[in-house]
């Protein structure tokens, strides 16, 4: 049995939430955005969680300081991929997996985790990616696949062409890695991309043009995957989340 390793990605300062207070640290229900991505992973347990922080750290880490967790430092936001690196000595990368979330997928569930990780470990996958369905997946990275049904990459709302645009498989940025694979590959991502960032989406790519068995895992309920990047989306994850409890 792998050991687990599990990253939370909460180092970004969230600018479309127009606030000085780090995205993950909103409120939904009276409990943070992180810590419900928290409180989902905790039942998993995983030998060791380690949550990125970078923008206001610690004030994140004060927030988070009850909990069994590591700290990595991301000291500049360069993208997912930068971000994940930052976690990589903390990890042990001989015979485990890592589970990288970010951390504002408060809707996510333990028991879609448990059974994305069943699914990996069945099909002695390299990555398994968790991915979802929906009409208009704008502003979400698209899964592109050949004409076997196998994955060939994930593509960037920003980078996605009109035809590509038109997917409705999306990426909700929940990965289960084999861990020396990662370490393998971290250094051959690269940012050039409209964003200028180092996405984790191209280690995907990296992985499957080295011939790495990539798979998806499907989520029943697409509502868990949805991340939270404005006002807007808050408020109403807000009446979804007190809908959900009556």
């Amino acid at each position: 049995m792998k050991d687990l390793f599990v990253v939370i990605l909460a180092a970004g300062k969230g600018k479309r939430m127009h606030s000085r207070l780090p995205k993950v640290l909103f409120r939904l229900g009276g409990i943070t955005l992180v810590e419900h991505v928290l409180k989902s992973v905790l039942p998993l347990n995983a030998k060791k969680y380690i949550i990125v922080v970078g923008y206001k750290a610690e004030l994140v880490k004060r927030v988070l300081q009850k909990y069994d967790v590591v700290f990595a430092l991301q000291n500049e936001q360069f993208g997912t991929a930068h971000a994940l690196k930052s976690a990589l000595p903390y990890i042990d990368k001989h015979r485990s997996s890592l589970l990288v979330l970010c951390g504002d997928v408060p809707f996510i569930r333990t028991e879609t985790l448990e059974s994305m990780l069943h699914s990996h470990k069945e099909s002695q996958a390299d990555l398994t990616i968790l991915t979802g369905f929906i009409d208009n997946p704008s502003g979400y990275g698209r899964i592109v696949r050949n004409h076997t049904g196998n994955i060939v990459s994930i593509v960037e709302d920003k980078d996605a062409t009109e035809e590509e645009k038109k997917i409705k498989e999306f990426n909700s940025g929940i990965y289960l890695f084999d861990c020396e694979k990662v370490f393998e590959t971290i250094d051959l991502v690269r940012n050039d991309n409209a964003q200028g960032e180092f996405y984790l989406t191209d280690l995907a790519r990296i992985f499957i043009s080295k011939g790495y068995k990539v798979t998806t895992y499907y989520a029943n309920d697409v509502m868990e995957l949805i991340g939270i990047n404005s006002q807007q989306e808050l408020a109403r994850a807000e009446r979804l989340y007190f809908e959900r409890r009556i």
